[in-house]
C-alpha cells in the first residue's frame, strides 16, 4: 500500500463518539477515536523524507487551540456514492480560514497537487466499507441524515502528521508526530 500521509487537527476528547455510532448499519465502520481528525492539508503519497519536512514547516506556522460546536452529521465524498459519513461544524469560519491560509503552502511544501476546492472542515466519524451494496449504501446515507446531533463543543488543542497504521483492521491511521497547539 502506497503511503498516504496528511497534517490534521486531533480533538482533545471523544467521549460523545460512541453515542453517535451506537445505531449504525451493518457495513459501516466506525472510526477509532484515535483516528479522528480534522484535515489541514493531505499530501497524498509525497516521500517520507518530504512529510516530514513539511512537518517541520507546519510546526513553525501552527494554528492556535480552539474550540468548536458540532452540526450535523453528513455523508462526504461523491453524492451518489458518499465514502464517508463526517461531523461538520457550526460556525468553522476559523478553521476554514486555517485550510485556506496553511493547505497551499504545506501541498507545496510536500511537492504535492494543489487543493483549490473550498474548504470544508469535517471530523470523518465513519465510513461505508467497500463491499457494500446499493441498498446498504442508501441505508447508512439515511442513517447519517437522520441523527439529531446535539452541539457538542469539541476542542482541538494538537496537530499531527498522519499516515497509514501497520494494523488497519482497528486503527486506520498511525500518528508520526503530534504537537501542542498554542493558546490563543
Amino acid at each position: 500500500m502506497k503511503p498516504n500521509w496528511f497534517i490534521g487537527l486531533c480533538p482533545d476528547t471523544t467521549e460523545w463518539l460512541a453515542a453517535l455510532l451506537v445505531d449504525k448499519p451493518k457495513r459501516v465502520r466506525g472510526f477509532h477515536p484515535n483516528d479522528l481528525h480534522i484535515t489541514l492539508a493531505f499530501l497524498g503519497n509525497c516521500s517520507p523524507i518530504n512529510a516530514q519536512q513539511t512537518w517541520e514547516h507546519a510546526t513553525k506556522i501552527p494554528p492556535h487551540a480552539t474550540t468548536i460546536i458540532s452540526n450535523q452529521l453528513k455523508p462526504m465524498g461523491n453524492p451518489k456514492r458518499p465514502s464517508a459519513l463526517s461531523l461538520t461544524f457550526q460556525q468553522d469560519e476559523i478553521i476554514s480560514q486555517w485550510i485556506s491560509t496553511y493547505r497551499g503552502a504545506l501541498l507545496q511544501q510536500a511537492g504535492a497537487r494543489p487543493d483549490n476546492r473550498p474548504p470544508l472542515p469535517h471530523l470523518t466519524i465513519a465510513r461505508p466499507q467497500r463491499r457494500i451494496t446499493d441498498k446498504q449504501r442508501a441505508n447508512a446515507v439515511e442513517w447519517s441524515q437522520s441523527i439529531v446531533v446535539p452541539s457538542i463543543p469539541i476542542s482541538f488543542s494538537t496537530m499531527a502528521l498522519f499516515t497509514w497504521s501497520v494494523d488497519r483492521k482497528e486503527i486506520l491511521f498511525r500518528k508520526v508526530h503530534e504537537m501542542n497547539l498554542p493558546k490563543h
